[in-house]
């Protein structure tokens, strides 16, 4: 077990627009990277023009010259990385994502028994190229790394869970415009309920910030919409999704598109997850309409970035701070092989009862540009920008928990990222979608000694202004599978707006409480505030709204 189950996890949970784009070269056999003339001969060949950034056991990466892209307001080439070779167990992927491997299904259990080790390949400062530049960039990198590494058995695309044989792509035929769609996209098809409904959507188009589909029907063959999904993703793809809300087109009898019957086209949240914003075709009579999300939410991991201002960190410490603190120890790899770390101490993952704790030191700063703005939106912390620009590397930490309890898997996390604060050069957690400075979260996190939920290390509260009043909203809850909350356009002050979400918040968490539409807020008898439970205005989904 490593950091890779961790990030698999949040992937299954939300699809971030335009995030990395993750390739994981599955192995039999343990394989030591490629030399820096083989690389680079090879992505020559494939990427054209590119300057070797590094090329080591740990990690290998080149800068594309062919797709220059714009990064904070000016031009660099993409990056394109892979990490060195790491032990791989199929339970790394979970079951609901191995479910879904129509592309490989009779070979998949094989590989995923039989191989051993795993690679893992991704791009860096690719986010704003256009769609059919950056899908050909990475179906280039595909191709060039299963001839660099030929060991590769098998290709498991992070993003959709779509798992490909190496074989299949070394001699495949599928015309160049093609492959993303063939290769990178997925296709999942699930009952929902207990009756005949079922779901038919696409998996991975949100890397090139293009729209997934999803079809929520009852009484037509699904592999006719499996297929006709294939086409109608090739569509967008090839013509930079020019569907608009509302728009229509052709529905499908007996496998044949029927021009005289048209479907309608809307956006909405997705069904199933991942979380994400997908463009629903309501199929007529064979249609189904759902309110909202069907598939409860998966509360069973939790991940965050811890930023360095170097690229070190102390094992050794983490292990003794670990114990004395909160009397948790883990036993060395020799003592117990259920405790993994690399050889250069960068690596480490370890069992807590049921839950595991993974801790994997990245030695570049994060690539997310979404980390500016969390950290910019942090109201408690003025510095937190310059502070964020200055970080040189991170720890990404998560924990997971079979059992699903959010709020325990939440308790270990904190539990680690308060003892990995105190070495000398971290500084701050992005988590939350903000980053807590340094010793607001170690503060914080000394309530668990004393019994207190730290709700302000797991949520966060942020405060708006509105042309009407004060808007206070969360970004956490979701962890624990409730709903994001909000206050809109209050006339009173922030810090009484503030308090009062903060208290709801910390009542739902402590009491596992569920708020639902129409419930009443009771502060005192002369107190009460009306609750609404629809669209989410400052949070994305469904949220929560208290009328204060």
């Amino acid at each position: 077990m490593d950091d890779k189950k961790i990030i698999q996890k949040r992937m299954e949970e939300e699809a971030r627009p335009g995030e990395a784009f993750m390739m994981m070269l599955l192995m039999k056999e343990e394989c030591k990277m490629a030399q820096r003339e083989k690389m680079s001969e090879v992505m020559k060949k494939y990427l054209g023009d590119t300057d070797c950034l590094c090329c080591g056991e740990e990690l290998s990466g080149f800068a594309v010259k062919k797709y220059p892209a714009m990064f904070k307001g000016a031009s660099v080439f993409p990056k394109l990385m892979i990490s060195g070779c790491g032990c791989f167990r199929q339970e790394m992927i979970g079951e609901k994502a191995r479910r879904q491997m129509w592309s490989c299904l009779a070979d998949r259990d094989e590989i995923l028994e039989k191989c051993r080790y795993q690679m893992v390949a991704y791009d860096e400062m690719a986010a704003t190229l256009q769609a059919r530049d950056r899908a050909d960039m990475l179906m280039d990198y595909m191709e060039a790394l299963v001839e660099i590494f030929p060991g590769c058995e098998a290709v498991y695309f992070m993003n959709s869970g779509k798992l490909i044989k190496a074989s299949e792509i070394r001699n495949h035929e599928v015309p160049r415009e093609e492959r993303f769609i063939y290769f990178a996209v997925n296709t999942r098809f699930f009952y929902l309920g207990e009756g005949d409904s079922m779901v038919v959507d696409t998996l991975g188009m949100g890397t090139l910030l293009l729209p997934d589909l999803q079809y929520h029907f009852q009484g037509i063959e699904p592999g006719w919409i499996i297929s006709y999904a294939y086409n109608l993703a090739s569509y967008i793809f090839k013509n930079n999704n020019p569907i608009k809300e509302g728009d229509t087109i052709d529905s499908i009898d007996d496998g044949e598109l029927v021009e005289g019957i048209q479907w309608t086209c809307s956006y909405r949240n997705a069904l199933v997850k991942p979380s994400r914003m997908v463009i629903d075709i309501f199929m007529g009579e064979n249609g189904v309409e759902a309110e909202e999300e069907e598939v409860a939410t998966d509360n069973s991991s939790c991940a965050g970035f811890l930023l360095l201002s170097s690229a070190k960190w102390s094992e050794e410490q983490f292990r003794k701070d670990l114990e004395e603190e909160w009397g948790i120890s883990y036993p060395l790899p020799e003592e117990d092989e259920s405790t993994y770390l690399s050889e250069n101490k960068a690596v480490l993952a370890f069992d807590v009862g049921k839950m595991t704790v993974a801790i994997s030191l990245i030695p570049i700063p994060v690539q997310e540009k979404e980390l500016e703005e969390a950290a910019a939106n942090n109201w408690r912390w003025k510095d937190a920008p310059e502070v964020v620009e200055s970080h040189q590397a991170y720890l990404l930490v998560g924990v997971v928990n079979p059992d699903k309890n959010g709020v325990e898997t939440a308790k270990l996390f904190t539990k680690v990222n308060a003892v990995l604060l105190k070495q000398d050069n971290t500084l701050g957690v992005y988590t939350s979608d903000t980053v807590f400075k340094r010793e607001f979260y170690l503060e914080t996190a000394e309530g668990l000694k004393s019994g207190i939920l730290p709700v302000l290390d797991w949520v966060f509260f942020g405060i708006v202004h509105s042309e009407n009043g004060v808007c206070a909203y969360t970004c956490g809850m979701n962890q624990f599978g409730k709903d994001e909350m909000e206050i809109l356009d209050s006339r009173r002050p922030d810090l009484e707006v503030y308090e009062m979400l903060y208290q709801v918040a910390k009542h739902v968490l402590e009491n596992d409480a569920v708020l639902r539409d129409g419930d009443m807020i009771c502060l005192s008898e002369e107190q009460e505030f009306p609750v609404k439970r629809t669209e989410g205005v400052l949070t994305e989904g469904i949220s929560i709204k208290i009328s204060y």
